[in-house]
């Protein structure tokens, strides 16, 4: 007989059992579940950073430290044996070649062709039989202003009205101008835009240079990275005329 208080007998004893199976299967499982996978989210793109350097007025200069005035500061830039210098110097319509790279200004309304006879063509050759890289001013470059000759900090430049232009790669010339091809790269469809030149075109080209370039009211556009103390250490160089003592806009930049 079974003592009084206990169970009653093997079948008993088997659903408690049972029972308590179940229960630490019910507990396992649960400890040992797997959360629910997190939803993946997006990451952000590697960040690129914006070619260094700085571009402006050539306010002064003392020994090889140039002071070049943007809009609303002045920074400090020094060059060295090392530094390499260009500069935007006339040129002339039998300089536009096949196969060489434009950059176009006209009088018009701004548009994607040129309206009427060109204002001004910019010439620069081409990279890798490429002309992606031409365009007005000089990349990643703020649009700056200063008064020339003086020491204040440049002021904002007055707004221009947009030109016409087009730039890119030329296809033929002719007495009286030149075909260019304009498009992105590896584009399927690129335009051929005719451009015609007269007497009051002007052109104009990059060339090689030295330090004797850095003439004061003259725009530069320097490439180098800054010191701890803002100061420019310039790697590259490049000159140009200003516009009614202005620097905004530029001539053309490959790359």
């Amino acid at each position: 007989m079974n003592a009084p208080g206990s169970s009653t007998g093997p079948g008993m004893r088997a659903l408690l059992t049972l029972a308590a199976l179940l229960t630490a299967a019910a507990c396992g499982g649960a400890s040992t579940a797997a959360p629910p996978p997190a939803s993946a989210s997006a990451q952000p793109g590697p960040h690129r950073r914006a070619m260094p350097g700085t571009s402006g007025l050539l306010a002064a200069v003392s020994g090889h430290t140039l002071q070049v005035q943007s809009s609303g500061s002045q920074t400090a830039v020094t060059y060295s044996s090392g530094t390499t210098f260009t500069d935007t110097v006339p040129a002339r319509l039998s300089e536009v070649t096949v196969g060489s790279c434009v950059l176009v200004r006209s009088g018009g309304a701004s548009g994607s062709g040129v309206a009427g006879a060109a204002t001004s063509v910019a010439i620069t050759p081409a990279v890798n039989g490429s002309c992606a890289g031409v365009r007005g001013g000089s990349p990643k470059r703020r649009r700056n202003s200063a008064g020339a000759g003086s020491g204040s900090l440049a002021q904002p430049a007055p707004s221009r009205k947009a030109s016409a232009g087009t730039s890119g790669k030329v296809l033929s010339t002719s007495g009286t101008g030149f075909v260019v091809q304009t498009g992105a790269a590896g584009s399927t469809a690129p335009k051929s835009v005719p451009v015609t030149t007269g007497s009051a075109t002007t052109y104009s080209k990059r060339a090689k240079a030295t330090s004797a370039a850095l003439v004061i009211g003259r725009c530069l556009t320097v490439r180098g990275p800054a010191g701890s103390d803002g100061t420019i250490a310039a790697h590259s160089i490049s000159v140009r005329p200003a516009n009614s003592g202005q620097c905004s806009g530029g001539a053309a930049s490959n790359g």
